[in-house]
């Protein structure tokens, strides 16, 4: 299957048969699904989430899974929902917010789903928490890449902090202590062989049967990790680092609902030092106070963390899996006039 593309030209990732093998792993054991369940994904087959966590899992399961060919859409899960009655969602963040914009998401709990996972990013607390006030159930939060299929870490509380699923080995990359944001090193059944020629970006991804996504953790001293983006997401300012998603995730929970989406990323101020753009996309009829809550959730953050340059836009660029392309949001939006 093919990587996102974040990061530039999507890579082919070679997988293996074992990996089926432990797709069902963070089904049963961390999410309690049996073969009494019915699964769906809102993502479509060629999401690594979608195909490894309902189509692979729910087949090893001897579950129910249930495909739709139709893009989804906040109302069109919702009435996938009503007409086949999952017991277990798994969906993105993006569309849990939306889900909640729409007024929908009680409809999906009447309609018996007992179980929501979320992956692809960040699942924001707001919206972890508007989802457990509509429905009676949080989210829980997993990560993982095309590389991996499988959901190989995940949260199932409040505190945004991430526990290894069944089966992973995991050790930081260069074997610090983990208070510095590190790329990690990961070894389970369900990592992929490498890459189809791309021969040096295997050689910094892959190592003797270890796969290190692209992604920081820093890990904390009870043992869990805390995800703090990608390398460029993380900014030297004033000495300090700062992550660009800490500050979107602020910022969203600010918002209460009023924004479709965000993003923050790095630029080089009229001084020549590194400050954070913040990009939104504001929700329909509710521009203005989407700025009022966004400005007031600015004022709030400590002053590193402070965007100086905020620009509304009509919307984010998105990959096909809708993951936001912050290399691509540079270059349409820096530069030109606030």
């Amino acid at each position: 299957m093919y990587t996102s593309g974040t990061t530039g030209v999507p890579k082919a990732v070679i997988h293996a048969q074992r990996t089926v093998d432990a797709c069902a792993d963070f089904a049963r054991e961390v999410l309690g699904l049996g073969a009494q369940d019915r699964i769906y994904a809102s993502s479509k087959m060629f999401f690594a989430y979608a195909l490894g966590n309902s189509l692979c899992a729910g087949l090893r399961l001897g579950a129910t899974v249930i495909l739709d060919s139709e893009w989804p859409t906040a109302e069109g899960v919702a009435e996938v929902v009503e007409r086949h009655r999952p017991t277990a969602l798994f969906s993105v963040p993006t569309l849990y917010l939306k889900m909640l914009q729409a007024g929908v998401a009680a409809r999906l709990a009447a309609a018996g789903v007992r179980c929501y996972a979320s992956a692809g990013e960040a699942l924001p607390a707001a919206v972890r928490r508007g989802w457990r006030e509509a429905t009676g159930v949080a989210p829980v939060s997993g990560y993982g890449a095309s590389e991996t299929v499988v959901l190989v870490f995940y949260c199932d509380d409040d505190s945004a902090r991430l526990k290894p699923s069944p089966r992973l080995q995991y050790r930081m990359r260069d074997g610090s202590d983990g208070a510095t944001p590190q790329r990690l090193w990961l070894r389970h059944p369900s990592i992929a062989l490498g890459y189809w020629r791309r021969s040096e970006a295997e050689r910094d991804s892959f190592d003797d049967g270890w796969f290190s996504p692209g992604d920081l953790f820093r890990r904390r001293d009870d043992g869990t990790l805390e995800l703090c983006g990608r390398d460029d997401d993380m900014l030297k300012i004033s000495g300090q680092w700062v992550s660009v998603v800490d500050v979107e995730q602020a910022l969203l929970g600010a918002s209460a609902g009023c924004v479709e989406g965000l993003a923050a990323v790095g630029f080089d101020n009229a001084e020549g030092l590194v400050s954070i753009a913040l990009f939104a996309v504001a929700s329909r009829g509710q521009e203005s106070q989407a700025r009022e809550r966004i400005d007031a959730g600015i004022a709030a953050l400590p002053k590193l963390k402070r965007p100086r340059l905020v620009k509304w836009v009509s919307e984010l660029p998105l990959t096909a899996t809708g993951k936001l392309q912050r290399r691509k949001l540079k270059d349409l939006y820096l530069g030109s006039p606030a």
